[in-house]
């Protein structure tokens, strides 16, 4: 194997790496506070409260539900009703079932008053944030539920002075934005995924609401739903970058024969397409929870970066219009990426999205049309084959190392084959420590005033600076590869663990029952 081939498939290797270090959010999303403008709300589907009493306060979409926490009550530790509904028109199974209809409903465990739920893509679990603490000891603890059972799994601690008002996950950086509740400060923080480490965005300002609903990610967006506004409800979207709530937009949808009703939660259940729930209560004594739909604008980003070179992009949308901005890309554009190599140089490689793209030397750029998500692209410039390649071109019994001071008269370094004898009787042999090379020859005979070296001290080192270099990228390349191999093996521990621990909990539940 070549140099510049190892160069690219440590690339490539590193590539794997950095995709199963962290998620890698390739499907657009909300990219622009203005989407959030004029947005129009569409029932999609109602079904009524499992208690007259009870309120749906919060929900999360997971790969094959839509799930909410209905709480009873807000002032007893009666349990509280899980209900997951078909997010897809097929079941995980791949079997056809109606969109939105009911999947299953559990009425087991307190949930305090399981004001926020977060689905995590990566440890396949929800996270959901109680904000009371009716039980004393679920003070500043966050719920951990499994999505498939609807049973709560595991317990996370975080605050012994406040509790968690609102949680959702942040899927391009595997993070968590959690909402304090007013003891707290109503402090907007980011947290790691262990929830040990957190970014402080600053304290919510209530501006005459009382309280928030859940909270909701999109992009670099967190959406925040008030509380008790005398002119109405409204969605208050703060940018993570620029630190500040960029739109406070008014919540418009109809309902009829409603003497109540009260957003409680919003999901991004789709790129760009939103669910909002609202409890209403009816003038005919009916509590229903109704489900309000709409669909934003997303874009794309395209971001490159490049070693040896570097490139430009360039693109037009769908309808021709060129591209200025590529941190906000209209689904269906195309992208030209023209390559620019430093002098000697020649595109090596070409990764997107953590994938290896198909590039030969003469090529000057790559063109990507119907872009329908983010792209990360990585280019790589090196020497042409011709020059990487020919410190390491062996041929029976010699190795060619070609200098830019050597004329055509220049050393020949030989490798003898196994089965010479001897050497000619004018080349000098030094024996080396490499393995691979038992001795060089080199040529001594009218080099005079040639400009080249002879000397074979001098010569060895170079050969064995080569060879090192050529062992270290092999080395490089070998020990990424094995890395991935590592993390993959961990994926799928982690997944074998904690499906086995839903399992024998199960099986605990089952005997328990049964005694």
């Amino acid at each position: 194997m070549g140099i510049r081939k190892l160069k690219a498939f440590t690339a490539a290797a590193f590539a794997v790496l950095c995709v199963l270090w962290g998620p890698l959010n390739a499907y657009a999303t909300v990219t622009n506070a203005d989407a959030f403008n004029d947005i129009a709300w569409t029932e999609v589907f109602s079904d009524p409260l499992q208690n007259t009493k009870g309120v749906v306060q919060s929900m999360c979409a997971t790969d094959d539900y839509i799930i909410t926490i209905e709480n009873a009550s807000g002032s007893s530790t009666e349990p509280d009703t899980v209900s997951a509904y078909y997010k897809n028109t097929t079941d995980a199974n791949g079997n056809p079932v109606t969109q939105y209809s009911l999947a299953k409903r559990v009425t087991d465990t307190d949930w305090e008053h399981g004001n926020g739920m977060a689905y995590d893509p990566v440890t396949k679990l929800i996270y959901v944030a109680p904000y009371s603490n009716l039980t004393a000891s679920n003070r500043g603890d966050i719920f951990v539920m499994d999505p498939n059972t609807l049973e709560k799994v595991n317990t996370i601690h975080i605050s012994d002075s406040w509790n968690v008002l609102g949680i959702a996950y942040v899927e391009k950086s595997d993070q968590f934005v959690i909402l304090t509740n007013s003891e707290g400060g109503y402090d907007l923080r980011l947290y790691d995924s262990s929830f040990s480490q957190y970014t402080d965005f600053g304290t919510m300002q209530t501006d005459g609401a009382v309280n928030f609903q859940d909270i909701c990610v999109t992009g670099d967006f967190v959406l925040l739903q008030p509380l008790g506004l005398k002119d109405g409800n409204y969605l208050r979207v703060f940018s993570m970058s620029e630190r500040k709530i960029v739109a406070n937009v008014k919540l418009s949808y109809t309902v009829s024969n409603v003497k109540t009703a009260e957003p409680e939660d919003i999901a991004e259940i789709s790129p760009g397409v939103f669910l909002m729930s609202v409890t209403e209560n009816h003038t005919d004594g009916s509590t229903v929870n109704h489900f309000y739909e709409t669909v934003l604008k997303t874009g794309c980003s395209v971001t490159a970066s490049a070693t040896g070179g570097s490139v430009s992009l360039a693109g037009t949308t769908p309808d021709g219009t060129a591209i200025r901005d590529f941190t906000d890309v209209e689904e269906g554009s195309t992208i030209t990426v023209t390559f620019q190599p430093d002098a000697g140089n020649v595109i090596s490689s070409l990764i997107i999205n953590g994938q290896g793209e198909e590039v030969t030397e003469d090529e000057s750029s790559y063109t990507i049309s119907n872009i329908t998500g983010n792209i990360v692209l990585s280019a790589g410039f090196d020497l042409p084959d011709a020059e990487t390649d020919a410190g390491s071109a062996v041929t029976e019994g010699s190795l060619s190392m070609p200098d830019s001071e050597t004329t055509a008269g220049a050393d020949t370094l030989s490798i003898p084959d196994s089965d010479a004898a001897a050497q000619t009787a004018d080349s000098s042999t030094v024996s080396t420590p490499d393995s691979d090379v038992s001795s060089v020859s080199a040529a001594a005979a009218g080099n005079e005033g040639s400009g080249s070296t002879s000397d074979p001290d001098v010569v060895v080192e170079r050969l064995q600076l080569g060879a090192r270099g050529g062992r270290i990228l092999v080395v490089v390349a070998a020990a990424a590869a094995c890395f991935a191999g590592v993390l993959i093996r961990l994926h799928v521990v982690r997944a074998r663990k904690q499906r086995e621990y839903v399992r024998r909990r199960h099986e605990h539940d089952v005997q328990s029952e049964e005694s």
